[in-house]
């Protein structure tokens, strides 16, 4: 049997008359598409907002909503339209001095639509909320921001270090500092220096638009030492202690001199609050900070007070 000869069960249902069943979907996804053009549908859209004739001396330091929804109720063909014409929502801020200000959102502050009956403002925002503050120039701190593990037995030697750490700014005064994007450490085995871009507040540029940001970053390989009997150091009166000594294991970087790590360690015990009696306290050890203290035994001192 031919499955598909012209007398077959397959060829009559998706062959036969082909060329009117084309025409027919062709006409069914013409249709359709019209009927979804056509139709009355509700949708959220999201509006820049723009201000003007603010004082030259003044800027905003911050606003929200950054856009402003608003609900469209049209034809498909219409909030088409309505979305390529490029709206934005227009704040008119003569007369306004320093200060925080909720200004009513109302649609016909929407600049570049013919038709204001089709939009509704949302019941969740009928407020945009400004705040405006002195603008000026001044330095401020560059805080780098972190993201990321350096690789096991790694250790970053000291804080990352900003060239330059500080940076002139104009905006608003309230602006103390600024931070980085976020600077991966993840997979870093080496010093490295790298440049980094900057996260700057709303309403802010750098002075100096071409300064570049670069972040050293020193990183250091770890050994595992242990440092046996530390002596305790109690500060205060006490009839004993048991023991008198204690073990410290740490991680430090490969380059590291032991002893000179062993003059830097301060184990003690403070007993200037305790009144007599029987204790069992946790000693507080110092140590370098370019170092990772791993454990220590035993974890409890007693001390006799009498």
């Amino acid at each position: 049997m031919k499955i598909l000869g012209k007398e077959s069960f397959i060829y009559k249902i998706f062959f036969k008359n082909i060329n009117y069943k084309i025409l027919a979907l062709i006409i069914t996804l013409l249709w359709w598409t019209a009927s979804v053009r056509n139709r009355v549908i509700t949708q959220e859209i999201k509006i820049p907002v723009k201000f003007r004739n603010l004082s030259k001396n003044l800027v905003i330091a911050k606003y929200y909503p950054i856009k402003i929804p608003f609900v469209i109720k049209a034809k498909g063909t219409e909030i088409y339209r309505i979305k390529k014409q490029n709206l934005y929502y227009d704040v008119n801020l003569d007369g306004y001095e320093k200060g925080s200000f909720l200004l009513k959102i109302s649609k016909y502050n929407i600049k570049n639509i013919d038709n204001y009956n089709v939009i509704q403002t949302t019941k969740e925002n009928k407020e945009l909320k400004i705040s405006i503050d002195e603008k000026v120039e001044k330095n401020v701190d560059i805080i780098p921001k972190i993201i990321g593990e350096l690789p096991e037995d790694y250790k970053l030697i000291d804080n990352i270090k900003l060239k330059p750490s500080k940076l002139l700014i104009k905006g608003p005064k309230r602006v103390d500092k600024v931070e980085t994007y976020p600077i991966d450490i993840s997979g870093i085995k080496e010093h490295v220096e790298k440049e980094v871009k900057l996260k700057l507040p709303p309403n802010t540029s750098m002075v100096n638009e071409n300064l570049k940001i670069f972040a050293k970053i020193n990183v250091a390989k770890l050994k595992s030492v242990s440092i046996d009997n530390v002596k305790i150091r109690v500060d205060g009166e006490y009839s004993l202690i048991y023991p008198k000594t204690i073990n410290l294991k740490f991680k430090i970087p490969v380059s590291e001199n032991i002893n000179e790590l062993k003059k830097n360690i301060d184990v003690f015990i403070k007993l200037e609050d305790y009144s007599p009696g029987d204790y069992n306290l946790v000693p507080k050890i110092k140590y370098p900070e370019n170092v990772e203290l791993v454990d220590y035994s035993p974890k409890k001192i007693q001390i006799i007070i009498r």
